[in-house]
C-alpha cells in the first residue's frame, strides 16, 4: 500500500523521510483457476473471504530522499472455503474446496521525473510523477479441490501445491496535493513478463489526510491481476486471478 501514497514532498529535500502503517485490503476474487486438466470460474465477494479468512497481515514502509523513494510492501493471507460453488453456466456446475495461504512481498525504487509547485506560497501544494521499477514475490499455498458435472460430462480433481515466484514490473506513480494537508495519489504498475508470471498488473487510487502530529489516515481502491501457470499433466496448476476492493490505512511519518 506505500505505493499508493507517495509523500508529496519537494524532491529537492536532502534529509530523509520516512513512513510506516498498517491497512486492511478487503478485496473480492474473480477469475479462473485450473488444476490437472480441470478449470473452474472463480468468483468470489469479500462477505465469502471474511466469512472464511483464518489470518491476514499487512504494513507498508517508505523513504525518501530528494528525488528517491524506497518502498517495500507486505500483505498476508489466508483463508479456507468448503463446498462453496464457484461456477454455473447453464447446465455445467463446478464447486471448489480451498485452503489458500498467500504472502506477496514487493520491494520498489522510484524517481521522480516531475516536481511542480503548484502554489508558491505553500510547499505543501506540489504535483510528483514519479517511475517506479521493482519487484513482487509471491508465495502461494494452497490445497485445492474441484468438481464439475453438466451435459453428460464430469470431472474431478484435486491438488497440494506450494509455488513461488517473482515478477519484475514498471510503473509509474503521480502524488497530488489539492488542499492544505489532503492528498491524492494514483498508481500503476504492469510486470512478469514471462519470468514469473505470464502477466501481472497493479492499479491504486488513494485519498487521504496528513495530521500535523505524523499521522495519515487513508482510503483506496485497489486491483491487483496475476496470471501464473505452472507444470503439465497431474503437476499442472494455472492461476489467473485478479483481487478488486477498498482498503483503509494508518500511517506515520517521521
Amino acid at each position: 500500500m506505500a505505493q499508493g501514497m507517495g509523500t508529496g514532498a519537494p524532491s529537492g529535500d536532502q534529509e530523509w523521510t520516512f513512513q510506516a502503517g498498517v491497512y486492511g485490503f478487503m478485496p473480492g476474487i474473480k477469475g479462473d483457476v485450473g488444476v490437472r486438466g480441470v478449470s473452474a470460474e472463480a468468483d468470489v465477494g469479500f462477505n465469502q473471504i471474511w466469512d472464511n479468512l483464518d489470518m491476514a497481515a499487512m504494513g507498508f514502509a517508505e523513504a525518501h530522499r530528494d528525488k528517491f523513494s524506497f518502498l517495500v510492501d507486505v500483505d498476508y493471507l489466508a483463508l479456507g472455503a468448503d463446498q462453496s460453488r464457484v461456477s454455473q453456466r447453464g447446465f455445467v456446475q463446478a464447486n471448489l474446496d480451498m485452503n489458500f495461504k498467500q504472502l506477496m512481498a514487493a520491494g520498489y525504487a522510484t524517481y521522480t521525473i516531475i516536481d511542480r509547485t503548484i502554489n508558491a506560497n505553500s510547499d505543501q501544494r506540489v504535483f510528483n510523477l514519479d517511475v517506479v521499477g521493482g519487484g513482487r514475490y509471491n508465495w502461494i499455498e494452497s490445497e485445492l479441490g474441484f468438481s464439475a458435472a453438466g451435459l453428460r460430462r464430469s470431472g474431478a480433481a484435486s491438488a497440494d501445491r506450494t509455488v513461488d515466484w517473482i515478477d519484475p514490473v514498471i510503473g509509474l506513480r503521480a502524488t497530488y496535493v489539492p488542499y492544505d494537508n489532503w492528498f491524492v495519489s494514483v498508481w500503476a504498475d504492469v510486470g512478469g513478463f514471462g519470468v514469473g508470471s505470464q502477466q501481472t498488473y497493479q492499479l491504486i487510487g488513494t485519498v487521504g489526510y496528513r495530521f500535523e502530529n505524523g499521522l495519515d489516515l487513508f482510503a483506496a481502491y485497489r486491483s491487483y491481476h496475476f496470471k501464473y501457470e505452472t507444470g503439465s499433466g497431474a503437476d499442472y496448476l494455472d492461476l489467473d486471478l485478479t483481487y478488486t476492493g477498498p482498503e483503509l490505512g494508518l500511517a506515520y511519518r517521521f
